[in-house]
This record gives structure tokens, sequence and C-alpha cells, in this order.
């Protein structure tokens, strides 16, 4: 892997292709150790082979944080915590201001940084699975985004149920968004997050016959996923 570019402790590394390519993949990865799904990564695998450059986000996670940050962190988790217990509403709308909801934004923050460090006249599309595509989703538009590609969306937490961090701002997205979701998958299904949440006119909800680590997928619908994410990047005109 070679390091394209760093902002403070996260990076983005090249997976696969060079830099005279037109068209770029960004991954969103949570951490920098994650590894897609085997249906995901073989997607990423065929598109690299299709001319597309693949780069991937590796957020800070070795940074030091200062002792006073992280006692900070400490207290706002632990009233997190003892909120959750004693009030059956919480979060509610202040999940917007929880721990998780801030490390997700911060991640999103640091991955549009780099991208508008990628050469200008290039075509960028990220794609994220489960906590990367929230990443994704969250990163604010930039010249070149032609869209947002999401495997497995964390509509809802398998425990907490819904939580409005997860979903509030998929009304606002004003750049294309797929959301390829399985029937089976514990963090809300397609057919749900269609009836239950506000989704902007720009989301496209796919729905697949499978769980969130998209084993056994279709021949059918592994056609389906292929032309959606070409039409994307732009390999072939919109059907």
């Amino acid at each position: 892997m070679e390091e394209v570019c760093r902002s403070g402790g996260s990076s983005l590394v090249r997976l696969h292709g060079g830099a005279d390519s037109t068209r770029v993949l960004v991954i969103a990865s949570r951490m920098s150790a994650q590894v897609l799904p085997g249906f995901v990564q073989e997607e990423v695998e065929r598109l690299a082979g299709l001319g597309v450059e693949v780069l991937q986000f590796h957020p800070d996670a070795v940074r030091p944080v200062p002792k006073p940050l992280r006692r900070a962190r400490w207290w706002r988790r632990r009233l997190h915590s003892i909120l959750r217990r004693i009030c059956p509403s919480y979060p509610g709308v202040l999940d917007l201001i929880s721990p998780e909801h801030q490390d997700v934004r911060r991640n999103a923050r640091e991955l549009r940084r780099m991208c508008r460090q990628i050469r200008r006249g290039r075509e960028v599309a990220l794609l994220g699975h489960s906590r990367g595509a929230r990443i994704a989703t969250l990163v604010p538009t930039f010249e070149g985004l032609k869209g947002v590609a999401c495997f497995g969306y964390p509509f809802q937490h398998p425990l907490n149920g819904p939580q409005c961090s997860r979903t509030r701002h998929l009304a606002f997205l004003r750049v294309p968004c797929l959301v390829f979701q399985g029937s089976r998958d514990e963090y809300g299904c397609a057919e749900d997050a269609a009836s239950r949440y506000r989704l902007s006119k720009r989301v496209a909800l796919v729905g697949l016959t499978t769980g969130h680590g998209f084993d056994r997928v279709s021949g059918e619908e592994q056609k389906i996923v292929r032309n959606r994410l070409e039409e994307m990047l732009g390999l072939v005109p919109i059907s």
C-alpha cells in the first residue's frame, strides 16, 4: 500500500490503480485494519480492474489524546450511560451530541479534507460498509464528488434501536447515494428504512436477500449491484 496524503494522524492509502485514472473510489473505514465483507471486496477489486483507482481512508487511531481531553470524553460517555438507564426516552435528539456520533463526524471531516487534496478534474465516489457508510454519508459535498455507495447502512442499533444521529442527515443529502441493504440485516432492512425514515430523493435503496455481512448474494443480485456501481462511477450510461 502506498500513502497518497496525510492529515494529522489520518491518511489515504492507494490499494489499486494509479494516479493517472480519471475515476477514484475512496473506501471510508472505521479503523485502519477494517476488512470489507468478501462480496464487497470482490466488487472493489472488479472496479479496480476497470481502471478505477481505489484509495482507503485510514482514520486517526494512533495519535495520542491529551489527558484533559481523555478525561472529558470519559465523563461525557459516563453521563450518556447514566441518562440511558434512567430516562426511557433518552437519547432522542440528544443522540446528535453523543460521543459516538461526534467520533463519526470527526472522521467524516478528516476524510473530506483529504479528498479535497485529490487532483482536480477527477471524479470521486465514496464507499463504506456499516459504520464506514455512516462516515461516507456525513462527508460534506466537495468538487468532483459523484456519489456515495453504502453497503449495510446501520439505520439502527441491534440493541438500542433507532437513533437520530444515524438517519437525520439522510434527509438532506445532495449527492446520489446508493444503499445496498440486506433483508436479514439486523441494522435495518431496506423495506423498513423506506417506510420509517425520511430520506432525500437522492437516496436509492436497493434491497438484497442477504445479511449485514453480505454472505451468499445471488448471481442476479450481484449483477444489479455491479450495474448500479458502474452507473454511479460513470463507467456505463445510466439506464
